[in-house]
């Protein structure tokens, strides 16, 4: 169930007895959270019927004490628990799930995981509970879902700044929807968003980036990988060796991927791959740069270089003197 269809039959008053936000993508159990903590009861029904808590905070006892009331004025009383992940207690809430108090609305807002299915108190759920299991979306995934973004605000964008936003800023879809509502506010007139764009209002350079080093390493372009290098020299705090490999380990797992879609459309292997087709020359290019044992080494170095910028089998080296490092042995593999 999408989180839409969640808050659309709260919007309607289809209140369940119990809601149940559980997964490793926070995005999505804070939108459905935030929408029942400000907006399901007005004011003066939050002030008598709504209570919000922290999972670390209150127990068991506690819980089936307040959802055993009646509100005070709304339709329903609301039970907010946050972080949930960190409530120990759930064992002891089995009795009141299977017989909840039908104008109680309890919310356990589970992030960075799952709650154990085989358990009684999980079990016991499938009856009087709506559970949404918040799923991070796939990288292949993450391009369409952001020009979705971009569309839902009204906004165009070319494909390049599209990309350029989508592999700078990663899989924070928080961060992502946040920078998306900053340009809305910019934007005027139906103005198609590029890349100066972004520059101008995100403060990622167009030139000097991750997406730009990724293409210089495809066309092995010595001179703009060094000026690119050299550019993240000279910004040591806006720059983090992190985000970097994972923009490099995503591009040349496609370009491993491409070796293997031999005789398909490019509308499958772009399919496949999680790109647009307006990129896959970039993907083709790479490949003719680095075939296939190339293509293997690097996802090794890439891996490696992972562990360590986390400090891992490594003496102490800052992430710009890393990523040459890196580069170097990419070029010359």
């Amino acid at each position: 169930m999408p989180t839409t269809s969640i808050i659309k039959d709260l919007k309607a008053k289809k209140i369940p007895p119990i809601l149940i936000l559980h997964g490793e993508e926070s995005y999505f159990i804070d939108q459905i959270s935030d929408f029942v903590e400000h907006h399901l009861l007005n004011e003066s029904e939050q002030s008598f019927d709504q209570s919000v808590y922290y999972g670390k905070d209150i127990s068991a006892r506690d819980i089936m004490d307040m959802a055993s009331r009646y509100p005070v004025i709304a339709a329903h009383q609301v039970i907010l628990i946050k972080e949930a992940q960190d409530f120990k207690e759930y064992s002891q809430l089995t009795n009141y799930i299977k017989n909840p108090t039908r104008t109680t609305l309890l919310v356990f807002c589970y992030k960075h995981g799952k709650l154990d299915a085989r358990t009684t108190f999980y079990k016991a759920l499938k009856d009087h509970a709506v559970i949404f299991e918040s799923k991070k979306i796939p990288d292949n995934s993450l391009v369409d879902w952001v020009s979705k973004q971009f569309s839902n605000h009204k906004l165009n964008v070319l494909p390049d700044a599209l990309h350029l936003f989508t592999e700078y800023l990663g899989n924070d879809l928080s961060k992502i929807t946040n920078e998306i509502e900053k340009l809305s506010l910019n934007i005027v007139n139906h103005e198609m968003i590029s890349t100066a764009l972004i520059e101008k209002y995100i403060g990622i350079s167009k030139d000097y980036n991750f997406f730009e080093l990724q293409k210089a390493i495809a066309t092995r372009n010595k001179e703009k990988i060094y000026n690119i290098l050299n550019y993240f020299d000279a910004q040591p705090k806006q720059f983090s060796i992190i985000p970097c490999i994972v923009t490099l380990y995503n591009f040349f797992s496609r370009v491993y991927m491409l070796v293997f879609a031999a005789g398909k459309s490019k509308h499958e292997i772009c399919s496949e791959l999680g790109i647009r087709e307006f990129f896959l020359k970039d993907y083709e290019t790479a490949l003719k740069n680095y075939p296939i044992l190339k293509t293997q080494l690097i996802l090794q170095y890439l891996c490696e270089y992972d562990l360590k910028s986390k400090g891992v089998n490594q003496v102490n080296i800052n992430d710009s003197a890393l990523l040459k490092e890196l580069t170097w042995k990419i070029l010359h593999c």
